[in-house]
């Protein structure tokens, strides 16, 4: 029995090492200005399939996702004069146990209260995600300014490989809240399918700070020991890009001034 289960552990190694060095490989040849795979010929139909139909990219949107390859965002996710200082990927803080897999928008004020900012769409896309926490997760010491528990988690797709997400919203805007499926409840969340627009306001936050991440599924992240534990839970972990490569030039070097 010992033997038969170091055989598996090794053989299931193998295969994430294996299915790794394969996204790395078509990550070299992803061209994130585009919507195109940089020096390959045009895909046959039914490859063109197997791609579009990438699997992760069909969870996370709930079977909605159209489409294959990045694309670059020309908003950020606030309005450029509300946001006051920006924190990267890799914090290791509050209740975190791995390596935080998004960046911290603070306000210029971080203590206004709630509903004070605009949280915008980066880029055309469509709302495959909405998300609800009834629990304030948060700084404590803004607790008396956040009298709601409301937190909403969006994420936006722009293809089956291509995400962005914005966490512990305090609202979702008026023309989202109105397209929510009748189906959809704050104890009961489910996918939708909610065009939006570059710049489009989604929802508001104020007395926390805004959680923003990007995804790249052609992409994975490198020297990870184990890359299949994050599949459990959190698949899209290894996939999460620096924000920066995807954002139009002038809109990185806004951000980079923050």
């Amino acid at each position: 029995m010992k033997r038969l289960w170091l055989a598996g552990a090794v053989g299931a190694i193998a295969l994430s090492v294996a299915l790794g060095a394969l996204l790395l490989v078509g990550a070299n040849k992803m061209n994130p200005a585009t919507h195109t795979v940089a020096n390959s010929p045009t895909p046959s139909p039914s490859s063109s399939t197997v791609v579009e139909r990438n699997p992760l990219g069909l969870q996370l949107s709930h079977g909605t996702c159209q489409g294959a390859g990045a694309t670059r965002l020309t908003s950020a996710p606030m309005h450029m004069a509300d946001i006051g200082t920006i924190r990267p990927y890799g914090v290791m803080v509050g209740g975190h146990v791995t390596p935080v897999d998004h960046q911290y928008y603070y306000q210029v004020d971080p203590r206004a209260p709630r509903d004070t900012y605009e949280v915008l769409s980066p880029m055309d896309g469509t709302i495959v995600e909405i998300t609800h926490r009834g629990q304030y997760i948060g700084n404590p010491a803004n607790d008396r300014l956040a009298p709601g528990t409301e937190q909403f988690r969006i994420v936006i797709s722009y293809s089956c490989t291509f995400f962005t997400y914005a966490d512990l919203v305090t609202s979702l805007a008026p023309a989202i809240k109105a397209q929510l499926p009748t189906n959809w409840t704050s104890a009961r969340n489910s996918g939708t399918t909610i065009p939006v627009k570059s710049g489009e306001v989604i929802g508001r936050i104020g007395a926390e700070t805004l959680d923003f991440a990007v995804w790249d599924l052609t992409k994975t992240l490198p020297r990870l020991l184990v890359p299949l534990a994050y599949d459990n839970a959190k698949p899209w972990k290894i996939h999460t890009v620096s924000p920066t490569a995807y954002f139009a030039d002038d809109v990185t070097a806004a951000l980079t001034a923050r």
